[in-house]
């Protein structure tokens, strides 16, 4: 199998690499309000709430939600929230393995992307979050 890397030279009906992401993560979604996320489908949600935003995100199903990404990018101002509901749903590497909430700096581009495996969230990339328990 060859990976084609340039979009500009791809043979009919190939994906680029990007075009292949951008559709197993669906369209853009905007929260303009706090609620809940759904765990168990893919998504790339753009904060765009006037406020902080308030989000709680459940524990991936293990087995079931293993490798379901979910990224969030902030287009406003604020430290928005996701909280989960058990010590431990959320890991990084850098902090204890008792963190529940995610927290971004209060400046645009704030961002976040999880990464499911048996039954935990695992911090692929942040921009400008923290975690606390």
């Amino acid at each position: 199998m060859t990976l084609v890397t340039d979009p500009g030279n791809l043979p009919t009906g190939v994906f680029s690499p990007q075009a292949a992401t951008a559709l197993q993560q669906g369209a853009l979604a905007p929260l303009a309000a706090s609620g809940a996320i759904n765990p168990h489908q893919p998504g790339l949600y753009v904060i765009t709430k006037a406020g902080v935003a308030a989000l709680t995100l459940a524990a991936p199903t293990a087995g079931a939600d293993d490798n379901v990404v979910i990224e969030f990018i902030s287009t406003t101002a604020y430290a928005h929230t996701i909280t989960t509901p058990a010590a431990g749903d959320i890991q990084d590497g850098n902090t204890s393995g008792y963190d529940t909430v995610m927290t971004f700096n209060a400046h645009i581009g704030a961002s976040c992307k999880l990464r499911a495996y048996n039954g935990v969230w695992y911090v692929e990339q942040e921009i400008g979050c923290a975690l606390t328990s």
